[in-house]
C-alpha cells in the first residue's frame, strides 16, 4: 500500500534536512520537493504548497515552480 510510504518519506525528509542543516551542505531545500511530493500523496496540499514554495528558494527552483504549478492544477 502506498499510503504507508508517505509517512516513512516524511520521516527521512526530516532526518536529511537535519544531517543537511548540521553539516552545511545547503541541500536541505531538495528535501522540500520530496516533502512536498509525500504531502500531496497524503492529500495535505496545503502543506505540500508551502513544501514546493520553500524548495523555489533552493538549487532547483525550475522543479519546484513546476510541482507548484502542477499541485494547483
Amino acid at each position: 500500500n502506498r499510503m504507508k510510504l508517505y509517512p516513512q518519506a516524511l520521516k527521512a525528509c526530516d532526518v536529511a534536512e537535519s544531517v543537511s542543516r548540521k553539516t552545511g551542505g545547503g541541500v536541505y531545500h531538495l528535501c522540500y520537493i520530496q516533502r512536498g511530493d509525500a504531502l500531496a500523496g497524503l492529500g495535505k496540499i496545503k502543506d505540500a504548497r508551502n513544501a514546493y514554495k520553500k524548495a523555489r528558494r533552493g538549487p532547483e527552483p525550475k522543479i519546484a515552480e513546476q510541482k507548484l504549478m502542477d499541485l494547483e492544477e
